[in-house]
């Protein structure tokens, strides 16, 4: 098994990006028709979604590269990749 340098782990390594008690976007892959997205929940669980997907957060509406729209009730909402 490969070992990772310090120097690499340090620019590899970003502290505090994510709101761990918070939602979080992963990711977004597949092609049209095919998408999904990653998905961290507050408790720490990771769900893999795809259009009209319901969940805790609501339902699935469209998945676009580093965004994943969500619809709950009346409340529509966008959860975007950090930055």
């Amino acid at each position: 098994m490969a070992t990772t340098n310090d120097t690499t782990a340090d620019h590899a390594t970003e502290e505090n990006q994510l709101r761990l008690a918070r939602p979080q976007l992963l990711g977004t892959f597949g092609v049209e028709g095919a998408k999904g997205a990653l998905v961290r929940l507050g408790s720490g669980q990771t769900l893999t979604l795809r259009t009209g997907d319901a969940s805790p957060l609501g339902t699935v509406t469209a998945i676009e590269p580093g965004a994943l729209h969500l619809q709950k009730g009346a409340r529509a909402r966008v959860l975007r990749m950090p930055s």
